[in-house]
């Protein structure tokens, strides 16, 4: 499989079309419903993926990217918690 898209990736994985290496923010979900599965986390190189939300310090925010932050909060925040709470590199 090859795509420059996540969700594509992610959609084919769970089509059972092969394996992936996708961010934690993408599968979190699946893995927690089941839907996928970790492998080969052994090799896993403990590296991380940021994001960041960055905007012009302006008096007036457009609402359409206030709501836009407030997504990014509410969607992508847990499961940046759930991967902080069940990463396999951390010593137990």
């Amino acid at each position: 499989m090859l795509t420059n898209n996540g969700e594509t990736m992610r959609q084919l994985t769970i089509a059972g079309m092969g394996i992936s290496r996708l961010g934690m923010f993408h599968v979190a979900e699946d893995l927690r419903a089941g839907r996928l599965e970790e492998v080969l986390g052994e090799f896993n190189p403990g590296d991380t993926e940021e994001i960041h939300a960055i905007f012009s310090n302006q008096r007036y925010m457009p609402p359409r990217v206030r709501v836009f932050i407030d997504f990014l909060v509410e969607r992508v925040s847990p499961s940046l918690r759930f991967y902080a709470a069940n990463d396999p590199g951390k010593a137990n």
